[in-house]
């Protein structure tokens, strides 16, 4: 194989100019939409710290104390963990206390 023959082998292997641009737009779509859901995550976790900052500021004003007692859930956190992880946890906790009840 001359050097013709293997340049023209590397120029027909590369996508064309089109092609790449195609997907181009497609992984800038895809990093927008990312961008998107982390940006509202952030949004909605800085509103609840500026309710609790807020709830906080006001009990140190007229209470003369800056503790806020917050609900407590019976529910654990999930922290972006997939259901899976969850269950498991729980199956954790049912073996802490002696295993499942049987009825």
């Amino acid at each position: 194989m001359g050097m013709k023959e293997a340049m023209k082998a590397v120029m027909d292997a590369m996508p064309s100019k089109h092609e790449v641009q195609e997907q181009l737009v497609q992984e800038v779509g895809n990093i927008k939409g990312f961008l998107g859901n982390v940006m509202s995550d952030i949004a909605h976790e800085m509103t609840e710290q500026v309710k609790h900052g807020s709830h906080e500021l006001s009990a140190a004003l007229f209470n003369g104390n800056a503790f806020v007692m917050y609900p407590h859930t019976d529910k654990p956190p999930e922290h972006g963990l997939p259901p899976e992880a969850n269950k498991e946890q729980e199956q954790q906790k049912e073996m802490e206390r002696g295993g499942m009840e049987l009825g």
